[in-house]
């Protein structure tokens, strides 16, 4: 007879708890050997496993959610019965890095930042800002140790780059020049600083008051910084009452930000689906908190709030929901406590070791994870626009960069059939919604889409079936809609009722015309089409013999080298790609950022072009056959 299940065995165990054994394992394992089950300690264990699964079962089912009973029993079954393969997973990752661990966690390895990027933000001077982004090698997250599953946060992939011993004042202040120095050398103007680190850097247990003061004493004399964030669990905020003091570092025209990654205002998500360490009660007790600083202080303080687009178990219609429903309740709490509150959408990307990676392994499974459509970004934003009370949140709102992260096996995209190889056009909606961090003009972001497309633009060509947008809708909309196909395969009129990417198009068709016209959107858009046919070139859907031949250097290059990133290959490489432009006559310049070879005979090449017409910087994910 098979063994006992606590959780497919549910509905017996249920009754033998609800029968004179109560909760005596000895009485229970009595019961369950004469219902044939005859290994006494292993009936003990399975009704141990049974009770504590119980209480956490009631614990998730307690929490308010606007999901309903049905849902929220699904959901939480559904975690419950994966928290030990979870742990597993997250071990067996674990126990794989220790070894780079050993190798990294060097003396020199620790002057060194984790990782660096410069990306798109709003700017006070233009519309083309950017922002160094940066992740410190330094003691984990507290969060992880106290959690009771010793898992915490499940989507949580940044110890992969980040769980080092602690760094002394000297090493950390040693990773902010030396992150300055990457900043810089991609010669983009940034204003703007983002500690993007593993954990708080508001505790105390990871960053002593004399490194803060170290590191805010440089940036309170960098003048052409406007503002700096730091990452905080809420409770560091009012607890261990640093704002001021990190204020008093900086000028009178810097701003200090606190991100905060409460990523949903539902407390049955936040916990069943992200199992995050702590709920809106801790975030309101922050925002009380900052609302009674004098008014020098409270006026230079913003809170940038973490909202996760697409956390495990969601469906489109609900992780889409679910955003909205966060953004109302950060603008009533913006309005309730006097705090500005910035709104960024973080993409969900799949991590190693993450409850996302353990469930994007079997596609046969029914809770199998799908990486983000980045169409889905598009029409939260628009959604989010549709609403007059959410006005002055669209104004602020930020749109996390897949760059921000580390150890990740798949990142949020546009990806072709298979779900291996990026469509084509990923690069286009993903850089103009980058884009939309700086200017935030929404009509803009809908007029390079419609500019660069590569089907022969009409708004019904651009809804086909044939296209990323029409196979993302048809997917993930349609199914609780009426939309049909015509006989040419056609998304028509009055069949996308609940896609705001079509009620946009439609109804603000003149002024999106308009834009494509100007000057502006013609130069950039003609860089984007530039980009679009080297794409063409480096993945081999090009077959003309001189697009061939580059395509063919580009991958010896490639091939040949044991470490791409380094000296006269990355200069070779960089020199292969430019010639790809050089077809079109450009004003440009290539900078390669990393290739990786992957074990499916493909390399994954990310580079940065810059415009010099436009002035403006793209980033660029292509790929290349190289065996």
């Amino acid at each position: 007879m098979p063994w006992l299940h606590p959780l497919t065995d549910h509905r017996y165990l249920k009754t033998l708890q609800y029968k004179a054994y109560k909760n005596n394992p000895d009485d229970v394992a009595d019961a369950l050997i004469k219902k044939g089950y005859r290994d006494r300690p292993k009936n003990r264990e399975i009704w141990k496993q049974f009770i504590n699964r119980e209480a956490d079962y009631d614990d998730y089912m307690k929490l308010e959610s606007w999901l309903n009973h049905d849902r929220k029993h699904e959901i939480s079954t559904a975690i419950l019965g994966l928290t030990s393969t979870l742990k597993d997973h997250r071990n067996s990752h674990y126990n794989s890095l220790k070894k780079d661990f050993a190798r990294l966690d060097s003396e020199a390895s620790h002057k060194i930042p984790a990782w660096v990027r410069v990306s798109p933000t709003h700017s006070v001077h233009s519309d083309k800002g950017y922002r160094l982004s940066f992740g410190f090698k330094n003691t984990q997250c507290t969060y992880r140790g106290r959690d009771p599953l010793k898992l915490g946060c499940f989507n949580c992939g940044y110890y992969a780059g980040t769980e080092f011993k602690r760094s002394s004042k000297e090493q950390l202040v040693s990773q902010v020049k030396n992150a300055l120095s990457v900043g810089w050398s991609g010669h983009k103007i940034f204003e703007a600083i983002e500690i993007l680190s593993d954990g708080s850097f508001l505790s105390d247990k990871q960053f002593k008051d004399d490194i803060k003061a170290e590191i805010f004493g440089y940036f309170g004399q960098m003048t052409y910084i406007r503002r700096i964030l730091v990452e905080s669990e809420p409770e560091h905020i009012w607890i261990d009452d640093d704002v001021p003091n990190l204020l008093d570092f900086l000028n009178k025209n810097q701003i200090l930000e606190i991100g905060v990654g409460l990523e949903t205002s539902d407390d049955f998500i936040r916990k069943a689906c992200i199992n995050k360490g702590f709920g809106k009660y801790e975030f309101e007790e922050a925002l009380a908190y900052l609302s009674n600083l004098p008014h020098e202080y409270k006026s230079r303080c913003h809170i940038v709030v973490y909202l996760l687009v697409k956390p495990a178990f969601l469906t489109p219609n609900e992780y889409i929901d679910d955003i909205l429903n966060t953004i109302r309740y950060l603008s009533a709490m913006e309005k309730q406590y006097d705090i500005n509150i910035i709104p960024k959408i973080e993409p969900a990307a799949i991590s190693n070791g993450t409850l996302l990676s353990l469930l994007n392994k079997n596609r046969e499974s029914s809770y199998y994870y799908e990486p983000l459509n980045y169409w889905s970004i598009l029409e939260i934003i628009t959604r989010i626009s549709e609403k007059y009370e959410l006005k002055e949140m669209i104004k602020k709102l930020r749109i996390g960069a897949r760059e921000d992260m580390d150890e990740v096996i798949k990142v949020p995209a546009i990806y072709r059939e298979g779900g291996k190889r990026y469509d084509q056009f990923d690069f286009i909606l993903y850089d103009a919604l980058q884009r939309f961090n700086q200017h935030h003009d929404l009509a803009r972001v809908y007029a390079t889409i419609e500019k660069t497309h590569p089907v022969n633009i009409k708004l019904f060509k651009l809804l086909s079936k044939k296209s990323s947008l029409g196979k993302w809708y048809k997917k993930h909309l349609q199914k609780s809609s009426s939309a049909s196909l015509n006989k040419k395969g056609m998304l028509g009129p009055g069949s996308f009722d609940n896609c705001a990417i079509e009620r946009y198009f439609s109804s603000r068709r003149q002024e999106i015309d308009e834009l494509k016209q100007s000057k502006e959107i013609q130069v950039e858009t003609d860089f984007l089409n530039t980009t679009y046919r080297v794409l063409d070139i480096i993945e081999g859907e090009n077959d003309t013999d001189g697009a061939e031949l580059l395509r063919r250097d580009i991958a010896k290059l490639i091939r040949d080298a044991e470490f791409v990133i380094i000296n006269d290959v990355k200069t070779k490489l960089e020199e292969a790609i430019s010639a790809c432009f050089e077809r079109d006559l450009r004003l440009f310049k290539v900078d390669l950022t990393s290739v990786y070879k992957e074990p499916d005979g493909y390399a994954r090449i990310f580079f940065d072009a810059t415009d010099f017409l436009s002035g403006s910087v793209f980033q660029i994910w292509s790929e290349c056959r190289v065996s």
